[in-house]
């Protein structure tokens, strides 16, 4: 199966009746035609996903999805059934999300970065991003990524950050911590 985002739709799948390599190569190369060989779409949620999904992410036993105020929704049976796992999330304008380990991160627009331990079941806020002064950056976070044990994320302005410590200190990114 492929997951895709949808625009005006919530999440969907696709799924291939036909697994020939040459077809999956086909599909592959043209991966927006919704009607190459006997596929189809199939809308399956996430719950109040009536808009675009912004983030999708699988993490340990769990699919997660994102949607501008939707939150984050998560699927432990590959995306067949969903709910909203929002438990902390003191906004649900939620960009992208990313994990490091068995944490899971999710962005959002205006509220800043919030982390699960538990796979989604509960959320806390992880700490501000500052410049070196102590200054806020931003709380409006774009973009989330993480390489090994670091997570970045990317707000509106001023570049990207990175936390060594699962969101609990944020650095400029390029600068080591002091």
């Amino acid at each position: 199966m492929i997951f895709a985002g949808g625009y005006g739709a919530s999440l969907l799948v696709r799924s291939f009746m036909d697994n020939s390599p040459r077809v999956l190569l086909f599909l592959a190369l043209v991966a927006a035609c919704s009607n190459a060989g006997t596929a189809q779409w199939v809308q399956y949620g996430p719950p109040g996903a009536s808009g675009s999904v912004s983030s999708i992410l699988k993490a340990g036993a769990g699919l997660f999805a994102s949607t501008p105020g939707g939150g984050v929704s998560r699927s432990t049976n590959s995306g067949l059934s969903w709910q909203t796992a929002n438990d902390g999330l003191t906004n649900l304008n939620v960009t992208a999300l990313a994990a490091v380990g068995n944490k899971v991160f999710a962005a959002t627009a205006g509220g800043g970065v919030f982390g699960s331990t538990d796979g989604g079941v509960s959320w806390g806020p992880t700490g501000p991003l500052l410049d070196p002064t102590n200054l806020l950056i931003s709380n409006n976070i774009v973009a989330l990524a993480t390489v090994g044990t670091s997570l970045f994320a990317g707000p509106d302005i001023y570049g990207a950050f990175y936390s060594p410590n699962s969101g609990v200190n944020w650095y400029p990114a390029g600068k080591a911590p002091v």
